[in-house]
C-alpha cells in the first residue's frame, strides 16, 4: 500500500494562506464595474418593483453576468 502524500494544506494556516492568496487573484482579476455591480445587487433587486418571480429573473440575470467574470477562477464549470 502507497503512503499517503504530505499535503501542506492539512495545516489550517497554510490553508488559509493559500486560500487568501487566490481570492486575491480572483477579486485583482475581476473588473472594477463588476465587482461594483456584485456589491450592489441585492439592494437592486430589492427595489426593483414587481413579483417576486420578476426579482428571481433579475437575480438571474445578474448571477449570468457575475458568474462569466469569475468563470476564469474557479473550478467549477
Amino acid at each position: 500500500m502507497e503512503e499517503p502524500v504530505d499535503n501542506p494544506e492539512r495545516d489550517p494556516k497554510i490553508a488559509q494562506e493559500n486560500a487568501q492568496a487566490n481570492f486575491g487573484r480572483l477579486v485583482a482579476g475581476v473588473p472594477k464595474d463588476i465587482q461594483d455591480r456584485e456589491n450592489q445587487a441585492a439592494d437592486t433587486i430589492a427595489r426593483l418593483p414587481g413579483s417576486a418571480i420578476k426579482k428571481l429573473q433579475a437575480l438571474h440575470q445578474e448571477m449570468t453576468i457575475i458568474s462569466t467574470a469569475i468563470s476564469p477562477y474557479v473550478a467549477c464549470k
